[in-house]
């Protein structure tokens, strides 16, 4: 009796970490209401990029939250990082041509910043986007 009691616990234990969220992911969700401006454009960042694999929608979200805030904010940086992170997230729904469409926009407010870090980044997902629209040219 007491073995099946303890591996219906266990199963039980086990199924509810399956289905638990990403620590990380929790804890950024937490940072969310008591930040403001910049922190909270960075913490969106965060949780686009903690979230855009298996969870796109959120993702896409928290991306465009972080976008209609880093405008606000009148910051060129964020604004590029936030734009370029919403089309990151298209490629993971499927849709490359809205991919493609805010990665070039990001690449032009790059491009405006002279950071070169953000304009290497640019060009890497503009490869990374044409190659799966088989445009090799």
């Amino acid at each position: 009796m007491k073995r099946l009691a303890f591996l219906f616990i266990f199963s039980v234990w086990c199924v509810g970490i399956g289905f638990s969220q990403n620590p990380k992911v929790d804890s950024l969700r937490l940072l969310l209401p008591e930040s403001t401006n910049e922190k909270r454009v960075e913490i969106l960042h965060a949780l686009v990029i903690n979230l855009w694999l298996n969870h796109p929608d959120t993702a896409l979200q928290y991306a465009r939250e972080a976008l209609r805030l880093s405008g606000t904010l009148n910051d060129l940086r964020l604004q590029a990082i936030s734009v370029r992170l919403v089309g990151g997230v298209y490629p993971y729904k499927g849709m490359y041509d809205s991919a493609l469409y805010y990665t070039k926009l990001a690449h032009a407010i790059s491009l405006k910043t002279n950071d070169s870090t953000l304009i290497s980044s640019t060009y890497n997902n503009l490869g990374f986007v044409y190659y799966h629209l088989s445009s090799y040219s």
